[in-house]
């Protein structure tokens, strides 16, 4: 029964003297900005008793989660022993209509269809400490009602069509907030978290075949795949920002200048299909910059648009495209999208059986260069063996990491390169 006393004692204010509870100045914010769920971090100051006491905590917005609320200092343990919303005395009043309406508290409301207000009072918290003075407490709680969504200007200078003249970008990252709560945030820091959209976004639905059961050998055709599961990236803004309630603000989080960029032209087997015939399959086209400090970066960059501008002015928007999560030190990769200007295709040649416990098969890739000008070409070649697997022979130099071969031609202009390679496949032990 301890627990129906200490609660009486705080509604009532005279069991345990709580008439006049403390209330915290915040001195420092920190938000964790997720997908759907935001991690609250304040700092707050407090002259307190020793013992059990209660606490007024102002400013938890009113989409706060109160069971994730936490008190500590960096120490000396806290024990939070309950906690509530300080709610309004409810206003009567009577409408012209004669109906009683009650503005607050627990009455509900008649004579409105609309739902009640969420409650954003003040939360009262009892503690248990066992110092007396100014102390400094971490209050955490998680909440909802924020958003971020990450964008980029890009100035181009050069031609883009041009392969042979030098170009370079210059570079602002902007991150869009809406913050839907009932709170001003002022000052915060600010940690952005999530996965890239890029990667999770879901596969379209294939068309049903002649089949309606799910578990047939051929059900895996027409079923939606199950997406893989991204790890969530965290990203810190180098300035406090500020992010007033009911909404929208933009803050910079990367800016360089005169970035020097080079065009390159992808050719990925996740989305070219290995045929038996040749089928050629236009290849994305990339702008690719250093993150480095030298260059002014040299930070995690989140997936977002990308807008890209010609002239100083930068009115006149000249493409659009995007940018997956890139971390500190790897390049940049700007996609444009698909151009039919150069084309690639896949596919399997010849298979042979050398011996009881492996296999050999021939891979075939082309390349074709419709350009006026030579270009650039990064082939990222990811066999889809659940085998073991090695080279045994290729036309070109590679490299090897995690699983995937990378070749790095060059193709001239009007030109179609055609690489091959071979594969030993490793049967399972019996």
């Amino acid at each position: 029964m301890r627990g129906a006393r200490l609660i009486s004692g705080v509604l009532c204010g005279c069991s345990l003297g709580f008439a006049h509870p403390v209330a915290a100045t915040i001195t420092e914010t920190t938000l964790t900005i997720g997908p759907e769920w935001t991690a609250v971090r304040e700092v707050r100051r407090l002259q307190v008793a020793a013992g059990e006491q209660q606490i007024r905590l102002e400013g938890i917005p009113a989409t706060a989660d109160l069971s994730s609320l936490t008190i500590r200092t960096r120490r000396i343990p806290v024990d939070l022993l309950h906690w509530e919303r300080e709610r309004e005395a409810p206003a009567l009043q009577r409408m012209s209509n004669g109906d009683l309406h009650f503005s607050r508290g627990d009455f509900t409301q008649p004579s409105s269809d609309q739902p009640p207000a969420a409650d954003d009072g003040a939360v009262l918290c009892v503690i248990r400490f066992p110092l007396a003075g100014e102390q400094a407490f971490e209050i955490t709680y998680r909440m909802r009602g924020l958003s971020w969504h990450a964008h980029y200007r890009v100035l181009l200078r050069g031609d883009l069509d041009s392969a042979d003249e030098r170009m370079s970008i210059d570079l602002d990252g902007l991150i869009q907030f809406e913050n839907d709560s009932n709170r001003d945030f002022d000052n915060a820091w600010i940690r952005l978290a999530g996965a890239d959209p890029l990667l999770t976004a879901h596969q379209e639905l294939r068309l049903p075949g002649f089949l309606t059961l799910a578990d047939t050998p051929l059900a895996e055709l027409w079923q939606r795949p199950v997406p893989p599961v991204h790890p969530e990236h965290v990203y810190r803004l180098p300035r406090r920002v500020d992010l007033p309630a009911q909404a929208a603000s933009e803050a910079r989080f990367a800016n360089a200048q005169r970035l020097p960029t080079s065009r390159r032209y992808v050719m990925d087997s996740h989305t070219i299909p290995l045929t038996l015939t040749r089928t050629f399959t236009p290849l994305r086209q990339h702008l690719v910059f250093a993150n480095t400090t030298e260059r002014g970066l040299g930070l995690a960059l989140p997936p977002g648009d990308v807008f890209i501008y010609q002239g100083i002015a930068q009115r006149t928007l000249f493409r659009q495209g995007t940018l997956a999560h890139t971390g500190r030190g790897e390049d940049v990769r700007i996609d444009l999208g698909p151009t039919d200007q150069v084309t690639g295709m896949r596919r399997s040649r010849l298979r042979t059986a050398v011996r009881s416990d492996h296999y050999e098969e021939v891979f075939e890739i082309a390349v074709a260069n419709h350009r006026p000008s030579a270009v650039q070409v990064d082939i990222q070649e990811t066999p889809r063996l659940t085998l073991g697997w090695r080279v045994v022979q290729a036309s070109e130099p590679h490299e090897r990491s995690r699983g995937t071969l990378r070749f790095h031609p060059r193709v001239g202009a009007g030109e179609e390169r055609v690489i091959e390679f071979r594969l030993r496949i490793q049967h399972p032990a019996p």
